[in-house]
């Protein structure tokens, strides 16, 4: 599956890291280290898509 084909090469270095919330809800949070030319949203659009999950933008951060 890969949603961020139009990215640059450049551009696609990520952090992808775990973080557990409240009531124990594991949370999967993808960083894009502070590359601010991604048009967030509309990777949300499309993993939404493919995921069929609850994706959100946050802080500059894409959660799933």
């Amino acid at each position: 599956m890969c949603i961020c084909e139009n990215i640059d090469v450049e551009e696609q270095q990520i952090s992808i890291s775990n973080e557990t919330r409240r009531w124990g809800k594991i949370v999967i949070v993808v960083d894009f280290n502070e590359n601010n030319n991604i048009d967030l949203y509309n990777l949300v659009t499309q993993a939404k898509k493919k995921c069929a999950s609850v994706v959100t933008v946050r802080d500059n951060k894409i959660e799933l």
